[in-house]
């Protein structure tokens, strides 16, 4: 397999973030993101993770998340997906402390499709005030199976907790149906 960037949207000659062309979605934290909160959730857990802050500092626009995540918990960051098969990539931009990112996608009971979920890790690109930027794998989507698809964040060594801004999904790869699990057997 041939690698490509990891890569979203850019930073202008200003230093702002634009997005990519082909962006499904963009959380840019300039009004409250939708939540999702799992019917299980320990009422610990469900209270709002994060507050809105704005500053010139932003990567998108003025807003960013300020994410401080109380121990055992997460916070989820819904992805609104269109109803079709195609495979995305999940970008965010992180800074301060130190954060654990995933793009999940769960499908509905009767789907028979199992949870997707891919791991975020640094891409290698950094701004000059602190912005890391941490991207996933590629991943298979069947949009129209979809209970729901979020980015999962979790804080980790920080009183502080971390600033978050510009999650962004796009189209990357092709799609490949999950393989139906027949159980462990000899050929």
């Amino acid at each position: 397999f041939a690698s490509r960037a990891a890569r979203a949207g850019h930073l202008d000659l200003h230093g702002d973030y634009v997005p990519d062309a082909a962006t499904t979605v963009l959380v840019d934290f300039e009004s409250d993101p939708a939540r999702y909160v799992p019917d299980d959730t320990d009422t610990s857990c469900l209270p709002a993770a994060f507050t809105l802050a704005t500053g010139d500092d932003a990567l998108s626009g003025k807003g960013f998340a300020r994410v401080h995540v109380v121990p055992n918990c997460a916070e989820r960051f819904l992805v609104e997906l269109p109803e079709t098969q195609a495979s995305y990539r999940a970008s965010a931009w992180v800074r301060h402390g130190k954060a654990g990112l995933s793009f999940l996608v769960l499908y509905a009971d009767d789907s028979g499709l199992a949870r997707v979920s891919a791991q975020m890790a640094p891409t290698g690109r950094t701004t000059s005030d602190g912005w890391v930027e941490l991207a996933s794998n590629e991943i298979p989507v069947d949009g129209a199976k979809v209970k729901a698809a979020y980015i999962r964040v979790i804080d980790f060594a920080s009183t502080d907790g971390v600033d978050l801004d510009s999650i962004e999904v796009v189209p990357a790869g092709s799609f490949e149906p999950q393989k139906a699990c027949l159980g462990v057997a000899d050929p």
